[in-house]
């Protein structure tokens, strides 16, 4: 009888502590009862080996329950990229000397969003602005922004908050000055009577990017206790497997994926620093390894094209993908409505033409058109197969050479057939185009002169 009763109250004890414990991560995950959960935080936070000194606030506390409730998902994947990345983060913060607790940075400042930009120009995870890149060594042009590769970027901002450390030995200074700009820490400095705490910097210094206080120590703690709250960071997925080529000179981006047949955004995606109309030469760029011999077969063509358009003749050239047969000179201008959206540069594309050909054909005096407007998109065009002169004989070369077609090729075709079919010869489309051999691809371009 007395084991029995022994066993009932520990039954009994056991499950008032257990509703206890659930009661409390109920509040937890509420966010009900403050006190509580702020006390919980700091319990954490204070277990952590850290060599920095962490100035806790409920308004920390806001920010994390912020990040595992309403923000869930964006917390998931920003700590699935952060994890995929760290390793390599902390080894170069090491390597650098200074205090591993930086690796939260780009937590804080981007969530770890490789693509990110701001209204200020500032991009990548690090948030770096243009001209601390272009100190750091980082190339930043019109085809080019290594802002947004992780590895060069790490270096670059690293390199930078080593700067800033001989000046600021304050880690929370480091963090202000970095993320918003040693003036802006000088400032609010001032603003708030030149008083220590960081929060009172926070709450009186007008920081224009103030939340990275709150948010580096939400994101600290994140990264250390997500499984306390039942939060399973994603991986990014893998990019697959990639060539890497180089290209002798620069050719146009959209031309480049639409002759390779390549997924914009996945080529995107796998080429994160190449951000202009065009790529660029001398420069590693990606491409799935089973186009490798489309790119070779295609690569001279490639460079063709580009300095046609380059030296503003693309108004000469006819894209056309069948056997010349109407006569051009009967070919009527095709006309355009204007639609929501709509801007030169992606008309341009759309009609294989370029933007200073559409504001000459149109007599628009700058690139800005309005919804409804009629555009001509394509202009009326001529021939080499019915050029004639006074004589009715064959155009001589110089005549031919005013005007060129850009033929794309389909399948069964062969140089013999589009030499006869353009009345030139084989040696002459070779030389046009570059090519080694007699070998075309259906999709490839050709120049016809």
């Amino acid at each position: 009888m007395q084991k029995k009763f022994c066993m009932e109250e520990k039954v009994w004890t056991g499950g008032i502590l257990l509703c206890l414990l659930l009661f409390n991560v109920h509040l937890l995950s509420t966010g009900q009862n403050s006190e509580f959960v702020d006390t919980l935080f700091v319990k954490r936070l204070n277990n952590l080996n850290l060599s920095i000194e962490i100035p806790y606030s409920d308004i920390a506390g806001d920010h994390i329950t912020l990040l595992t409730h309403q923000k869930v998902k964006q917390t998931t994947k920003s700590l699935g990229i952060f994890f995929a990345e760290r390793d390599y983060i902390v080894s170069v913060i090491k390597s650098a000397q200074l205090p591993e607790e930086l690796q939260y940075l780009p937590l804080a400042l981007t969530q770890m969003n490789t693509g990110f930009q701001d209204k200020f120009h500032s991009a990548g995870i690090w948030q770096l602005p243009y001209f601390v890149a272009l100190k750091y060594g980082l190339t930043l042009n019109d085809e080019i922004d290594e802002r947004y590769d992780v590895t060069k970027s790490t270096v670059a901002a690293v390199a930078y908050l080593g700067e800033l450390s001989g000046k600021y030995t304050d880690f929370w200074d480091l963090i202000i000055a970095y993320s918003n700009s040693p003036s802006a820490l000088q400032t609010a400095k001032i603003r708030s009577s030149d008083k220590a705490d960081v929060w009172n910097l926070y709450a009186s210094g007008n920081l224009p990017h103030k939340d990275i206080i709150p948010d580096f120590i939400a994101y600290l703690y994140l990264a250390n206790f997500y499984q306390s709250h039942h939060i399973k960071p994603v991986p990014p997925k893998p990019d697959g497997e990639f060539t890497t080529i180089s290209l002798r000179q620069s050719v146009s981006r959209d031309r480049f994926i639409s002759l390779l047949q390549l997924d914009k955004s996945s080529f995107s995606t796998s080429n994160p620093v190449l951000r202009g109309n065009n790529l660029p030469a001398d420069y590693e760029i990606k491409i799935p390894p089973e186009k490798s011999t489309l790119f070779l077969s295609l690569e001279d063509s490639l460079y063709v094209v580009y300095t046609i358009e380059n030296n503003h003749t693309v108004e000469n050239i006819v894209v056309t993908s069948s056997k010349p047969s109407t006569p051009p000179s009967q070919t009527k201008p095709t006309y355009y409505t204007v639609k929501s959206g709509d801007v030169l540069g992606k008309l341009a594309i759309k009609y294989n033409t370029n933007v200073s050909q559409l504001k000459k054909w149109n007599n628009l005096k700058s690139d800005n058109i309005y919804i409804g407007q009629r555009l001509i998109v394509r202009q009326g065009i001529n021939s080499p197969r019915t050029e004639t002169n006074d004589n009715n004989k064959t155009p001589t070369n110089s005549q031919a050479n005013k005007k060129k077609t850009l033929y794309i090729i389909q399948k069964g075709d062969t140089l013999n057939k589009i030499a006869r079919m353009y009345k030139v010869s084989i040696e002459d489309i070779k030389k046009w185009n570059n090519l080694k051999n007699d070998t075309i691809y259906a999709g490839q371009q050709l120049i016809i002169q």
